[in-house]
């Protein structure tokens, strides 16, 4: 019997290395199938041009003039922003609990700059002209209008992002005199 010939021992460690591998990619691959089928029972509506416009009007119509609110981002780049807004201003702003250095990162969370975000999808996803590499989803607020959930997955090289907005609390009405 030449050396490298392989003992029993050595057959039985490689068929237990080849079978566990073997199972721990039909554990990954189930897992993978479980978060998909979990994606796609996604019940956020679709994202439409019509859908995002009633949604702004009503913001316009509703719109506190001051207002806190919590995003949680999900994705890449996963962060808690908390955004105070008095008077139409950002009076503070914070990103994983920093403050940004400058006044567009601060504002980049407003209601206003979430619509802006939403906008610029709609229309990327129409440049892109590949509906089934691209779902985007949206849920907004039914009195007030604002976005509250956005989802975008994406097919290919541009990575999937979500957020959420997880308080929302208004100070203020535009149309209501202060006391």
């Amino acid at each position: 019997m030449a050396s490298s010939d392989p003992t029993p021992e050595r057959l039985r460690r490689l068929r237990r290395l080849l079978l566990g591998g073997l199972a721990g990619g039909a554990i990954a691959l189930a897992v993978g199938a479980i978060a998909l089928v979990l994606w796609a029972r996604d019940e956020t509506p679709p994202l439409t041009r019509d859908r995002c416009d009633a949604a702004y009007r009503r913001w316009q119509e509703h719109a506190p003039s001051g207002y806190s609110l919590k995003v949680r981002i999900g994705g890449a780049r996963e962060a808690d922003v908390v955004v105070e807004v008095r008077d139409d201003r950002v009076e503070t702003m914070t990103y994983n609990g920093i403050v940004p250095r400058t006044a567009s990162a601060r504002e980049a969370w407003t209601v206003v700059s979430m619509f802006d975000w939403l906008d610029r999808e709609l229309e990327m996803a129409d440049e892109l002209d590949q509906p089934a590499r691209t779902t985007l989803r949206a849920g907004f607020d039914p009195h007030f209008g604002y976005p509250r959930v956005y989802r975008r997955l994406m097919l290919g090289d541009r990575p999937s992002v979500h957020w959420e907005v997880t308080h929302f609390e208004p100070i203020g009405r535009k149309d209501v005199a202060s006391p």
